[in-house]
């Protein structure tokens, strides 16, 4: 009964997401008969397969399914039309069509938000006083993890109604909950096997709880104890930054200081990111202009030293490299390490590890929105040779990546033995730290 222009029902399994959207549509078609024209997407055509099997029951005595245009033809005149939508190369099969009803099963199989813009252009009816609908589905842990919780769930509470004020739409998100399904509410067995996972999972799965989720590349995050207020850096503490660079995606640049007590904070954040844009674009500023505005900030605070993504030494058929204008301006830029299994381990290493009060080594500045924005909604990679050891590369990684290339540092390794070395009374040694050196420290001792 929604009125909302877009809706979104994910959380838990069990929760009759598909048979809503399935039911949704035939409400559709029977307000507003020929007029009622839908698309009902999913990735790929086999995932249609439970779909199809729904529709065929739900639909009976309603509509016939035409199989060569994968259309159902209701009887009052109303269409909806079952295909799939996998990339950008796709959109071309949907330019000048115009829809009244358009549906996304799993919506958070899609790693952005272009599609789903895309075929909102196509929302459009020339009857008046016809209402014009985006429904979908969704679970958490998928590639989209991030902007449809960003873009649905963390907008407003449950079931409330948020105003876009740039398109003055509509747009609501409503839980699945287990417990809302009365054909699963007295299923002892599946219940009792949903309180049986591990508390990561029977949140997720029983709970429908968006900050913990199936294939969550860091599940010990936690925002109470990894984030912080700021607080002042003290003069004496080494600092460095580390940049992952994008154009066309957001580029990071993390701001690092190392603490005697065996903290690691992140005191700065700039994520190339405009204000009030859509997530995961970039702004297409040119590399001089950030590096020159960053140094400028930097060179005044003591922070000379950027651990950079290793691809921003490529020329790419360029004059200069990227890390080159960053070194023109008067960075020291070092290569990253960019093995990518190595540094997933470091930054586990930081967020597990504790410092003397007890606390994970890892302390990022609450005004850091991003990086605890998108780290947490990370999950594993499903496909390919590093399937459930990697991160999806296709989710908003950016300030992840970023963390990993300060975390694998033998600049940050050498940082935090300088500041270790302050502590045990050994100044003298650490005075002779020189933050452009590779590395000078003693291992056993550090390490001891």
């Amino acid at each position: 009964m929604s009125p909302a222009r877009e809706l979104f029902f994910g959380g838990a399994r069990g929760g009759g997401k598909s048979d809503w959207l399935i039911a949704d549509f035939a409400k559709h078609a029977r307000d507003y008969g020929p007029n009622a024209k839908g698309i009902l997407l999913r990735q790929s055509v086999p995932q249609f397969h439970e779909l199809q099997r729904k529709a065929e029951t739900m639909y009976r005595g309603l509509a016939e399914w035409k199989a060569s245009e994968r259309t159902w033809i209701f009887k009052n005149g109303a269409t909806l039309r079952m295909t799939h939508l996998d990339s950008m190369a796709d959109v071309n099969n949907y330019m000048g069509h115009q829809y009244t009803w358009i549906g996304f099963d799993e919506l958070t199989d899609w790693p952005s938000i272009e599609l789903y813009e895309f075929m909102g252009t196509t929302l459009r009816t020339p009857v008046a006083d016809m209402n014009v609908y985006i429904r979908a589905t969704g679970n958490p842990a998928r590639p989209g993890h991030a902007w449809v919780k960003d873009y649905f769930v963390d907008r407003v509470a449950p079931t409330k109604f948020y105003h876009d004020p740039t398109t003055g739409f509509t747009r609501q998100f409503i839980p699945s909950r287990l417990y809302d399904n009365p054909h699963l509410l007295h299923n002892d067995d599946y219940i009792n096997q949903l309180k049986s996972l591990n508390p990561i999972l029977r949140r997720a799965f029983l709970d429908g709880d968006w900050n913990v989720f199936l294939g969550q590349a860091f599940p010990e995050w936690k925002e109470e104890e990894h984030t912080c207020e700021p607080i002042a850096i003290d003069p004496a503490w080494p600092r460095w930054a580390a940049c992952d660079w994008g154009t066309n995606k957001p580029y990071c640049i993390l701001y690092f200081a190392a603490a005697p007590d065996g903290h690691v904070y992140i005191y700065r954040e700039s994520y190339g990111q405009k204000l009030n844009s859509r997530m995961n674009t970039g702004t297409h500023e040119a590399a001089p202009a950030v590096a020159r505005r960053e140094w400028e900030f930097a060179a005044g605070t003591g922070c000379n030293v950027l651990i950079c993504d290793p691809s921003m030494d490529a020329h790419h058929g360029h004059d200069q490299s990227l890390a080159q204008h960053f070194r023109d301006v008067g960075w020291h830029v070092k290569r990253g390490n960019n093995d990518r299994i190595s540094g997933k381990a470091a930054v586990h290493a930081w967020l597990q590890g504790r410092a003397r009060d007890g606390l994970p080594i890892l302390q990022v500045f609450n005004t850091c929105a991003n990086l605890i924005r998108t780290l947490p909604s990370l999950p594993y990679a499903t496909k390919g040779l590093r399937a459930n050891e990697d991160v999806d590369t296709t989710a908003e990684d950016h300030a992840y990546d970023t963390l990993r290339y300060s975390a694998t540092s033998e600049h940050a390794k050498t940082a935090m033995a300088m500041v270790s070395y302050m502590t045990r009374g050994r100044r003298h040694e650490a005075e002779r730290w020189n933050p452009n050196d590779a590395q000078w420290w003693d291992p056993e001792i550090y390490l001891n």
